[in-house]
């Protein structure tokens, strides 16, 4: 599944969080929010929501995000991060815009909707926004191994032979097991996508979403490089990368999608 566009579209890493419930911290960067996801060996709680104007995520808000049961849960086993569209609180033209992308490559088209993934950003569940606390943490966390029971205080004069004594139960890995990638390497700029009308292109290079006039930070290997993009194309992207003085033109390496 394609990566979203990050914190670069306000000109910095934002590792600030949007903040739909005191005390639980969530990312406006689903970049960020991978990479934390993966080193605290996380799921990812995303939430596509529309904070100050939709009646149910208001009321979801209320009844479940500022509740105490959810924080805990949240601030124990997830990395949450949140796709917001507001009508009355102001954000930057590129962040809504990039809002969208996410919602159209995850397949949004209403408020609240919430989906457990991977650190890679792969949907493991979509998640019905519960308005009773316990039933939201619940149907989450059917996702992760359950807890081991405490070992009992053993008697001496019970005690088995070694070879005959139980072994420590390895813990169990998150979604029972199933396969999961870390997030793609590149060493390279390839251009994964190119959509929109031809007055207002986007392209996906590489795990971000660019259009014309646009910088992002990229990491290529060991570095992170600043990429500017000059022109998006029907099937190619003019870009300058930081430290080189001509312009590069970067080929679609896929067919062209929802290009008009």
């Amino acid at each position: 599944m394609g990566s979203f566009k990050g914190i670069l579209l306000l000109g910095a890493c934002l590792t600030a969080a949007v903040s739909p419930a005191a005390g639980a911290s969530w990312l406006e960067s689903l970049e960020v929010a991978k990479s934390q996801a993966a080193s605290q060996r996380r799921p990812i709680l995303m939430y596509f929501s529309g904070s100050d104007w939709e009646p149910t995520c208001k009321q979801f808000k209320s009844a479940v995000l500022d509740s105490k049961e959810f924080q805990s849960f949240a601030d124990e086993r997830l990395v949450l991060f949140q796709a917001d569209f507001p009508r009355y609180r102001p954000m930057a033209q590129l962040h809504m815009q990039s809002s969208r992308q996410l919602a159209t490559q995850y397949g949004v088209n209403s408020y609240p909707t919430l989906m457990l993934a991977a650190p890679n950003g792969k949907v493991v569940a979509n998640l019905g926004a519960q308005m009773d606390p316990s039933k939201f943490v619940a149907s989450m966390a059917t996702f992760f191994p359950p807890p081991r029971a405490p070992n009992p205080p053993r008697n001496p004069d019970d005690m088995a032979p070694p070879m005959l004594q139980s072994r420590p139960i390895p813990d169990l890995p998150l979604f029972g097991g199933a396969a999961t990638h870390p997030p793609t390497l590149y060493t390279n700029l390839v251009v994964k996508s190119i959509s929109g009308p031809p007055s207002r292109r986007f392209a996906l290079v590489n795990s971000e979403t660019m259009s014309a006039g646009e910088t992002v930070r990229l990491t290529l290997g060991n570095s992170r490089l600043n990429v500017r993009c000059v022109e998006v194309r029907a099937k190619s992207v003019l870009v300058r990368v930081e430290g080189e003085t001509e312009v590069r033109e970067l080929k679609l390496s896929l067919p062209v999608a929802n290009v008009n």
